[in-house]
């Protein structure tokens, strides 16, 4: 049996236990799904090869074209973002921006700058302001000019005798966190005050990172082992039994967190507590829950199952 993704959206309150799901799967085949973002017009979802749009929080889905090499061959994705009315997309082979919402794509991959004119793997983008920062297999890069160029924050960043491998970034205020290294042997989170320029390595060490995420005055890890939360900028952290999490983000002032096996749990606790949703009107429980993202009153969750459903949950105020 091909494994699918399970999309699930839905609308979130203060008490969300008795909300009823509804499905919601128009336009959208048989892909993974890991990746979420909007604009003021747009929600996209991407999977390893394909980007849809919707413009009705997901009742309807289009594709956009896919992303292709000089030979004509499909590019794989793993991870898109939207700036204003740009997608950027970061692929295995480099850097791609589209201007008219996926029908055209362009290569923005001529000033990395690597030895032998490699281009790197893109594992993530983070986007302040105009600054484009982007985790790639040969560490981080910055662009201020929409992708035109990209200049190298590598500083310290090199493991051995190679570049650390960025898999994953987030900003807390203006401190850029990210984490890298070997995804199974030796993840580490590293943080810079200036935008890159210098780096420093926390104590902590986990070699199962799966998701970094800030809120208030927190900083959340989710891995394998659980959930870890700082809240002194990262020089220590404190366990949650929590079980393997590969997202956390928030609506308003409530901590929400994807878990394998169970779906949703939510805190309003600063994740001392967590409550688990009971996603009446799902018929099957996730075996791998993967991505969690708050359009408006909107959240969305995205499952691996076997089969492909989206559902939508509406909250009250």
């Amino acid at each position: 049996m091909k494994k699918v993704i399970y999309v699930l959206i839905f609308l979130f309150a203060f008490q969300i236990g008795d909300a009823q799901w509804q499905s919601v799967s128009n336009g959208l085949g048989l892909f993974s799904f890991q990746n979420f973002d909007k604009n003021n017009d747009y929600l996209l979802i991407c999977s390893n090869w394909k980007i849809f749009l919707s413009k009705n929080y997901g009742d309807n889905w289009e594709e956009t074209q896919s992303i292709k090499d000089e030979y004509g061959s499909a590019i794989e994705i793993k991870c898109v973002k939207f700036l204003d009315n740009y997608l950027i997309a970061g692929t295995k082979k480099g850097i791609f921006i589209s201007k008219d919402y996926g029908k055209t794509w362009e290569a923005k991959n001529n000033t990395f700058n690597i030895s032998g004119n490699v281009i790197p793997v893109i594992n993530c983008i983070l986007i302040k302001d105009n600054n484009i920062f982007i985790g790639t297999n040969n560490g981080v890069y910055l662009s201020n000019d929409k992708c035109n160029n990209w200049i190298s924050k590598n500083k310290r960043l090199i493991i051995g005798n190679s570049v650390l491998n960025t898999n994953i970034m987030t900003f807390k205020n203006n401190i850029l966190i990210i984490t890298g290294g070997d995804y199974f042997n030796d993840s580490g989170i590293y943080f810079s005050i200036d935008f890159g320029n210098t780096w420093e390595k926390s104590s902590f060490l986990n070699a199962s990172i799966r998701t970094l995420y800030t809120f208030n005055d927190l900083i959340l890890i989710g891995a394998d082992n659980g959930i870890f939360t700082s809240n002194n900028n990262g020089k220590s952290f404190t366990q949650s039994d929590f079980g393997r999490t590969n997202s956390i983000t928030s609506y308003k002032n409530i901590l929400l967190a994807a878990k394998d096996y169970e779906g949703l749990f939510y805190s309003n606790s600063n994740g001392n507590k967590w409550i688990k949703n009971d996603m009446i009107g799902v018929d099957e429980l996730p075996r791998q829950a993967v991505s969690l993202f708050t359009n408006n009153n909107y959240v969305f969750i995205t499952y691996l199952n076997g089969k492909n459903i989206i559902y939508r949950l509406k909250l009250k105020e």
